[in-house]
This record gives C-alpha cells, structure tokens and sequence, in this order.
C-alpha cells in the first residue's frame, strides 16, 4: 500500500511539484520513494513495502523493454495466479505485483483490468504514444484524485497530495460540502475541493495533457442470478468464496494481523485465517469503560478458542480526547467517521505490525443494516398502496418534525419505492429542507446518490430485492464513508487495511443470491450458516453493536470544549446561518431531539476548513 502522484504539463516545474505532492502523503509510504520525470510527465511514489521487499519492488517500475512506467497503490491478491498465465510471456525479474501489472497490461491493455482481483489504482504512462493510462479498483477501495487544467493533468492518493502542489486554489466546492452534510463523505466524482475529482470506482481513462477520456469496465448490477442453487449449495458456495478470499488476502512478506470487534463479522475472518494459516494469528480489539459500547468480552472469545495472539487496549475517554485531533488532522477529506479505525490502526502500528485485515462489508453483502427490511417491506407495500393515497400520507408526514416521519415524507412523495429514492433517505443526515435553513445554495445541488442509481437503475431492477439495497450501499455508504475512512486513518499510521468480504468473487456471487437465502429469519444468517461451526454460538446470538465509539456521551461531557470551540470558530464564517447552527448545538447539549451526527459533522467541518485553509468565494461557496 502506497501513496501515488503524477503531473502532465508542459509548463509546470515537475520534479519539484511532484516531490511536494509526494512528501505531503509520506505516511502512505515510509520505506521508500521514487520518481520518473521527463519534460512532459513526473511520476512520484512512496512505498509501504509488503510484497517483496527488496530494493526491485521499488516504484516507479519499469516493464522488461522500458516502454511503460507505473506508480502502483495496494495489492492484486490473484497476482501469483496471473504470473503463472504470463510466465511464458513475460521475463519477470521481480516477485513483485506491481511487475504482474505491468505484464498483464502490456500483454492485453486495458481488458487486463477484468482479470484482477484486488485493490488497486495506479497509473501508466506509455513512453511510446505519451498517453497516461490511470485505472481504480472495482469497488473503489483505493482513493485516486485529479485535477485538471487547460495545460495539464495531476493526480494524488489524497487530496492533500494535490493541494501541496500549489497549483489549484483551495476552494470549498459546493457539490462537496451538499454531500459531506447529506450523507457524512463526499460522493464520487466529486470532491470537497473545487475542480478535483475522484476516478469512478470500475473505471480507467486515457488521460494526456489536454484530454481525459473515461470508460467503465465494471458494473456490479451485471451479475448472474443463481436460480438454480438449493441453500445446501449456496452455503458450500459461500464459504468456499470466503475462505478464498481470507487466504488470498493473507499474502504478505511482513506480518500482518486482524482487528476483531467481537461480531459476526471479524469473527468469522479469525476463524477463517486460523483455518488458512499454519502459524498463529495476531488480534486486536479495542475496549471502553462504557459497557454499552463495550464488547471486549466477545473479542477474547474468539481470540481464545482460535488461540490467537491477542491485544485488547481499553480506550477511557481521556485517551480518546488526546488523540481526537490527530485523527481529524489525518482526514485529507472530511468525514463523519474515522476516529475508531485511526485508533486500532495506532494499537497495530505500535506492535510492529503493517496489515491488518477488517470485516467491512459483511453487513452490506449479507443483509445485516436495518434498511434492507425497511426497503424489503416498502417494496410489498408498493403493490398494495394507490397512488393517490401514497401522496396523501406524503403531505400529511410532511407537516411533522419528527426524523423519521419526515423520512416517509420524502418517500411517499417519489413516483414509486424505487431503491434510487429509498436508499438516499434511509441514508441522509440533513434533510433538503435543514440543509436550506444552513444556506439556502446548498439546497439546489442534485443528489448524488439519487442520481447515480436512477442511471443504473435497469440493471439494478432486475436484481433481487434485497441484492438492490446491497449495491446501494456498496456504492455509496460503504465506498464513499467506511472504505475512505478505512484507507486515510490506516494509512495515517502506515498501515494496510485489507477487506476479505469485498473480494470481487464474493460480492459478485452474493449479488445474484435470491432474497429467500440471504435473509429467511434474521440478518447475516446465511453467513453464519456457511460458516457453521466456524463462528461460536456466543458471538451468532448476542445483539448486534458494531464498532463505533459513545459519542453522543462524550460530546456532552469529555468532548464538550473540544466540540464548543469548532462550533463557534464555524459560526463566524460566512457560511452558515449561525443561528441555526447555535440551535442544533444548544439542542443537542439540552438533550432535545438533535442527532448528534448532525452536530458532529459541523465540528469535523470547521476542523478540516481551518487546518487546511480552505477558502469561501463566489457567493460564500463554489461550485
């Protein structure tokens, strides 16, 4: 795992651009850096050795004739299985991945991109035609930001690789913030910076100095539904794609571990690297003195019957308060979470250790949100509800504050139950109508997320039900919120963060699953039921807590300065409506019904716009 850049111009000062953006991300690679540079592109990288880890698997890299360059960021699981395939093509001089990437595309282009498996997103340039060829994972695990001008073309790991080339102006865009505020992260393509994008997950371009041209070469709604499967061979199925997906991603010259909440989730990854593994597998877990939040207990439980080398640290909310700046200091984009993985990821760092493999995404793939019910059930309402009468609970739902009413306002007031409306209001934070009330431009950016599933929406209808509400949140929530938190606060600490259950195979199988197997009684039960006996009883019955931190209580309380001073540095900008704002705070302090999200967001706002210094233009914002 590493961290990239690149410039295409004829007028910038290259090798001192691209060691700017470079060191600005020298967190995502402390043991090596490297550059190519000529006099129309630069290439920087900074290495985070994990495969091969002598001098050769240094980046830049070149192919065996000199024609291509890369700049690689994260690892191609299958990578031995493809060397196998271009052996007799290639002369590999390297054990590295980054070297089976480099064979593969220069012995099929483009089309090498459907064969891997991984997490990826890296850039190429063509020596012989001057064509920059960049390329992003299919799930979009791996961040890639550009920028681009009337003469040149740059691109970064992070956003703040590419404000540290002082080539773009830092202005807060509008699009951005409307979606940071909605939904807790930026949603591609945008960015919270004016003029910087991000590269569609699935999707390469051609890029040279004055054209950018972008193709798709996945999509996950194209997938093969399984009609034909009893449950006995879906759940064979299940684990035979999960147990390979654990042992691929267990690949690595350096020791790497796992971090164990104590769920379904993480447990069911321990167990299946136990089972993988002939030495002993390393643990982490995180503990807190509130024992609402606290599911250490279940951690050691699977840490003791798979007799892993565990280390459980208990965070009181005094090590919390000290560290809660570092992790917001580590967003390069700001979001509405984060500190959690910034803190294991610290746990981990300290042990000596530089992978470690999470359990994101088995809600998504499995049914484990509450919204795929929510969803489920609307969906047999739509039959049985007229129209007329849809729209008339619409207006009346509309004239009550309450969140969730208001929720079923928006919902009634759609043409139909369509995953493209539902979804987006299961997921927002500030309504259309609270966004107005902060600054009434905010109120006329279009949906993201709305937008992106309508466009897709023949492919995705054609989905079983609940599959629908799976590639929602893998597109959006999961993509956009957790993997963006999941990279910037693990690499803030040098560390690679691996994602067994969104193998590409996996997901991919699990999409085309009907909905009678995915969830016949309760959420994940044909995970649990592939893995039997793999996960204890224990960790299968107990309720549900996901790995997240007692905010709300310490916001009120430890956090409470920490939170007071974003929230009235915030309200002398000429940004928001500072009465509307002091509301929300005063509000939630009195214990009114405010989400503390919603707070929280603002806090993190004002926390990155003043670190950064990012400037308001244009009417306050920018598009």
């Amino acid at each position: 795992m590493c961290g990239i850049t690149g410039i295409l111009s004829t007028s910038l000062p290259l090798e001192a651009t691209a060691r700017s953006m470079a060191d600005a991300m020298g967190h995502r690679g402390p043991d090596a850096s490297g550059y190519y540079i000529d006099e129309y592109v630069s290439l920087g990288h900074r290495r985070l050795a994990i495969i091969d880890l002598s001098p050769q698997g240094n980046q830049p890299m070149y192919n065996a004739d000199g024609r291509y360059v890369i700049v690689y960021n994260g690892e191609l699981y299958n990578y031995k299985e493809l060397r196998e395939k271009l052996r007799a093509l290639y002369p590999f001089k390297t054990n590295s991945d980054t070297e089976v990437i480099l064979a593969a595309f220069r012995q099929w282009g483009p089309h090498c991109l459907q064969d891997f498996n991984g997490i990826f997103a890296f850039a190429i340039w063509d020596t012989r035609t001057r064509k920059l060829f960049v390329a992003r994972d299919q799930l979009g695990v791996k961040p890639f930001y550009y920028y681009r001008t009337d003469t040149g073309f740059l691109f970064a790991s992070e956003l703040r690789g590419l404000l540290a080339s002082k080539v773009l102006r830092p202005t807060l865009s509008l699009q951005g913030l409307t979606d940071f505020l909605s939904y807790q992260s930026v949603h591609e393509p945008s960015s919270m910076i004016s003029g910087t994008y991000q590269l569609k997950a699935g999707h390469y371009a051609w890029v040279t100095d004055k054209s950018f041209v972008q193709s798709r070469y996945y999509k996950g709604s194209e997938v093969v539904q399984h009609h034909d499967c009893d449950h006995q061979r879906h759940k064979q199925n299940i684990k035979d794609l999960f147990m390979q997906a654990v042992n691929r991603q267990l690949v690595s010259d350096v020791p790497l571990a796992v971090f164990l909440s104590g769920g379904i989730d993480s447990s069911a990854i321990v167990a299946a690297a136990a089972q993988s593994s002939s030495g002993t597998i390393n643990t982490f877990s995180i503990a807190f003195e509130e024992a609402k939040y606290n599911e250490s207990k279940y951690a050691r439980l699977v840490a003791d019957k798979y007799k892993t080398n565990h280390v459980e640290c208990k965070v009181p909310a005094t090590i919390f308060i000290d560290q809660i700046e570092d992790a917001l200091n580590a967003m390069s984009t700001p979001s509405g979470d984060g500190p959690n993985t910034y803190l294991i990821s610290g746990l981990v760092k300290s042990a000596g250790i530089k992978v470690a493999l999470s359990g994101l995404g088995g809600d998504e793939l499995f049914a484990g949100y509450p919204g795929f019910m929510y969803y489920y059930r609307l969906q047999a309402l739509q039959s049985k509800l007229p129209g007329w009468l849809r729209q008339g609970f619409g207006s009346v739902f509309t004239n009550f504050p309450n969140r969730k009413l208001q929720k079923m306002a928006e919902l009634f007031s759609k043409p139909d139950f369509d995953i493209a409306y539902v979804y987006p209001a299961i997921r927002r934070i500030y309504h259309k109508s609270e966004l107005l009330r902060l600054n009434e431009l905010l109120g006329h950016c279009h949906d993201t997320i709305e937008a992106g599933l309508l466009s897709d929406s023949k492919n995705i209808n054609q989905l079983p039900i609940l599959s629908r509400y799976s590639l929602a949140e893998l597109n959006n929530y999961t993509q956009n919120v957790l993997l963006e938190d999941a990279d910037q606060m693990s690499m803030a600490h040098s560390i690679e963060l691996r994602v067994p259950f969104l193998d590409k195979d996996l997901v991919q199988y699990m999409l085309g699953v009907p909905d009678q197997y995915k969830y016949p009684t309760k959420p994940k039960k044909l995970l649990v039921d592939a893995l039997t006996p793999l996960i204890p009883d224990e960790i299968v019955h107990r309720p549900k807590m996901g790995f997240t931190f007692p905010w709300e209580l310490w916001m009120r309380n430890e956090l409470i300065s920490f939170c007071d001073a974003r929230i009235n540095r915030l309200v002398q900008r000429d940004l928001f409506n500072k009465e509307y704002v002091l509301s929300l705070w005063k509000g939630f302090l009195a214990g009114k019904n405010v989400n503390w999200v919603k707070v929280w967001l603002l806090v993190v706002l004002e926390h990155w716009l003043d670190r950064n210094n990012i400037e308001l233009v244009s009417s306050k914002l920018q598009v």
